[in-house]
């Protein structure tokens, strides 16, 4: 189980890398402009993925060897691209994605809800390698389609990525289709319960905790847009400051994930709730090490890095950085009561973090311009922590539990031998 998750967290820090890339050569050779403009767009696919999911994603897992794989793949697909015509039409109504690239966000949020739908049928028939591969086949194919888009057939804007989106997503879905098709037989788990009422109670919450989350960056991208000159170039740096952020916190998600398989495998979850509260120690430091490193780079570094102009990133970075800390301790917690069923945990400090923003984010970059939308994230973020793992010693009704934060010479020796069992060294 553990080293299908760090095979798995492997996967996705190679597809990460290539994003990464990505990023690189948008601001490169695209602009800032066209940053901006492909940093909705993916912000307007992600929501649409993830509404799609409350019924095609995660909670497919459960049902696979559970229900008929036909009706599911039918029932998954119908409601795909049912949510994801009306998703994007409520985003187009709200202006979230530049209008000109229009109705080719609704075919690229069908597609990318089709491939998660074949990966989670994968991953419900324990099949992690196919689910792997689909992962990096994804992240290779566009990654290539990108690159060819640019120096081969010289388009500009946002075109590269949308016809990146159109190559790696079907391809997803054409092979995972395949996949499926070719190997489909599961164990039959009996389970009275309805197939609908499973999907929406297994994956109402999870969503619906991510969605929030997803649109606290609407909500800063949109107000940069409107309220700042040059809009679309500062969402563009703005999202380039908070991916540098995101590929930090891939440190804290391999530790979640473990935390996550660990709980949720195991019969009586209050007996990891010690190990919780170490790994959320670790998970910090690790963090805190990168984003002193980052912090520690010259200016310089970063506008020839990411060819940026206005010479902006690093500051706003720094005004994440308090944000990536509070979120790298909390993933740890979070994914302790995913692994528990208590979602809804997730969901509460989420739309406690939106309501922030909601409410603030507008005054704050009235106040501080460009650097405002970073310092709202990281209260939101501080929130959400406060909330998470105030919840979770609440819950755990242990006096005195809260102590096991304080650093001590225990916490190394600890570390290591969690790390060594778990990794199946």
């Amino acid at each position: 189980m553990i080293k299908n998750i760090l095979t798995n967290f492997s996967a996705r820090f190679v597809v990460a890398l290539l994003n990464f890339c990505m990023v690189l050569l948008t601001t490169h050779f695209l602009g800032m402009d066209s940053r901006g403009e492909i940093s909705t767009i993916m912000l307007s696919v992600g929501i649409i993925q993830l509404v799609s999911d409350l019924a095609g994603g995660p909670s497919l897992v459960y049902l696979i060897p559970r229900t008929s794989l036909t009706k599911l793949m039918f029932v998954g697909m119908i409601w795909s691209v049912g949510t994801s015509f009306i998703t994007w039409y409520v985003l187009l109504l709200n202006h979230v994605f530049p209008v000109e690239y229009g109705f080719r966000i609704c075919i690229i949020g069908i597609l990318i809800s089709f491939g998660s739908l074949m990966q989670n049928i994968l991953l419900g028939q324990e099949r992690v390698r196919a689910y792997n591969l689909l992962i990096i086949l994804q992240g290779v194919v566009m990654f290539g389609i990108f690159t060819c888009s640019i120096f081969v057939f010289h388009f500009t804007k946002a075109h590269p990525y949308i016809i990146a989106c159109y190559a790696g997503y079907s391809g997803t879905f054409l092979v995972g289709l395949y996949l499926v098709i070719r190997k489909h037989n599961t164990v039959h788990i009996s389970d009275g319960r309805s197939m609908m009422y499973l999907l929406f109670r297994n994956g109402l919450f999870t969503q619906l905790a991510s969605l929030g989350l997803m649109l606290v960056r609407v909500i800063n991208f949109n107000l940069i847009e409107a309220d700042l000159a040059k809009g679309m170039t500062n969402v563009g740096v703005f999202s380039t400051a908070f991916a540098l952020g995101e590929a930090i916190l891939l440190l804290s998600t391999s530790v979640s994930s473990i935390t996550l398989s660990r709980v949720a495998n195991n019969e009586d979850p209050d007996a990891e709730r010690q190990t919780v509260l170490r790994l959320g120690k670790f998970s910090f430091v690790l963090t805190c090490l990168a984003v002193l490193f980052a912090l520690l780079l010259p200016v310089k570094f970063y506008t020839t890095l990411f060819h940026d102009t206005t010479g902006t990133i690093k500051s706003i970075f720094a005004t994440l950085c308090p944000g990536i800390l509070f979120l790298s301790f909390s993933s740890v917690f979070s994914h302790y009561f995913s692994g528990s069923g208590k979602h809804y945990m997730n969901f509460l400090s989420s739309i406690l973090c939106f309501g922030f923003v909601y409410f603030f984010a507008e005054r704050m970059m009235l106040h501080y311009g460009m650097n405002g939308p970073g310092y709202t994230t990281s209260v939101s973020y501080f929130l959400l922590a406060s909330f998470i793992v105030i919840a979770f010693l609440v819950t755990g009704r242990k006096k005195g539990e809260w102590k096991i934060l304080l650093p001590s010479r225990a916490d190394l020796s600890f570390v290591k031998n969690f790390m060594n069992k778990n990794s199946g060294l």
